[in-house]
């Protein structure tokens, strides 16, 4: 049995049918299968990226990043990046251009901005991507922004080699296989490549001070009022949390992880209830700099995902307890990335019992 699947893949990728597969499943989407498509799709993409990257015939690449079909939430941005970054580490001279002038509906959601209108709204929002891509990039890769009736790809292509072209012709968005594709790709770039990925420790910037006082535990806690109100933590999920990290973590600083909005809404309820816990936005201006207060803690926690922070936790080498609810496509039934160590545990399940289940059950002393 196993050598014919193995058959029946080698099948598919030769002649490329798996295209027709997924068509064919998309449209009777309760099919179990759907999965195992989508896996061997991402899987065929992902080896014709990682015979570019290992040949070097290629010099010169571009990006298409199309907010018309895709989200301007950092953590599918954060998965872009993060194979953007994959070509700049390999030596290839990288370049990124937002498809522009054309937005899905949630580009018109505020994103815990006040007072901005719908123009102004977008512009702040492609101004924060632009600037979160430099701080990932350490400014190593040129930004541009254009409307797609403005692109010649018949010129583009005689410079450049454009990633997923024809995906990015047909419009289709690249943020739902990036996770998928990142874990294939490193996975064939040597045993050490993916450390050069992760997310380095560095006190030497503006939040050190908080580190000298005591050991910490964070928190990633997640309030948007104006998006789906399922992901948020509720008003009993938090004191639950805090409550059940208070006495799992004793004598540990406990710092709640969030944006600016959601350390001002948490705090409200922190003092409701005498809580002696720290917020991130007391200390922090910048997602990376939330990143090193995580960094610099023992151990990080999270109920309900905690937006798209938790994507980059999982580019780290930091111990976590990480609920998501769902994902789509991970590396296999117990890891989320191949990486992902004993010390790391992911949980998929809509019920927040399984997560403090969890957490009881956590021994600490021994997860390092």
């Amino acid at each position: 049995m196993k050598e014919l699947k193995k058959n029946i893949k080698n099948f598919l990728y030769k002649y490329k049918l798996t295209y027709i597969v997924y068509i064919y499943t998309f449209f009777f989407f309760n099919i179990p299968n759907i999965k195992v498509i989508k896996r061997l799709i991402i899987k065929y993409k992902s080896q014709k990226i990682i015979k570019i990257i290992s040949k070097k015939k290629i010099k010169k690449v571009i990006f298409f990043y199309d907010c018309k079909v895709s989200p301007s939430t950092i953590g599918d941005y954060f998965f872009f990046l993060i194979l953007v970054k994959i070509f700049l580490l390999r030596g290839f001279n990288v370049k990124i251009c937002l498809i522009i002038g054309e937005y899905r509906n949630s580009w018109y959601i505020k994103n815990n901005s006040e007072g901005k209108d719908s123009k102004n709204l977008i512009k702040y929002k492609i101004d924060y991507l632009k600037n979160f891509s430099n701080q990932i990039l350490n400014h190593k890769v040129n930004i541009e922004l254009k409307e797609f009736k403005n692109l010649d790809f018949h010129q583009i292509k005689k410079k450049y080699y454009i990633y997923n072209m024809r995906g990015v012709q047909k419009r289709n968005p690249i943020y739902r296989e990036s996770f998928l594709m990142i874990n294939y790709i490193i996975s064939k770039l040597g045993k050490t490549f993916n450390k050069k990925i992760f997310f380095k420790k560095n006190t030497n910037i503006r939040v050190k001070k908080i580190f000298k006082k005591k050991k910490l535990v964070t928190i990633l806690c997640r309030y948007n009022p104006n998006k789906p109100k399922n992901r948020n933590l509720t008003v009993n999920e938090f004191k639950n949390v805090i409550k059940f990290v208070g006495e799992k973590f004793e004598g540990y600083k406990i710092f709640v992880i969030s944006d600016k909005i959601g350390c001002e809404y948490f705090k409200k309820i922190s003092k409701q209830n005498n809580f002696k816990i720290s917020f991130s936005k007391d200390y922090s201006n910048s997602v990376l700099e939330d990143m090193q207060i995580i960094l610099n803690s023992e151990f990080c926690l999270s109920l309900k995902g905690g937006g798209g922070m938790s994507n980059l936790v999982m580019f780290s080498e930091i111990p976590y307890l990480i609920d998501m609810g769902w994902v789509d496509i991970g590396w296999n039934k117990n890891k989320l990335v191949f990486w992902q160590k004993n010390s790391q545990k992911l949980i998929v399940n809509k019920k927040s019992n399984i997560f403090f289940k969890s957490l009881k059950k956590l021994n600490f002393k021994n997860i390092n």
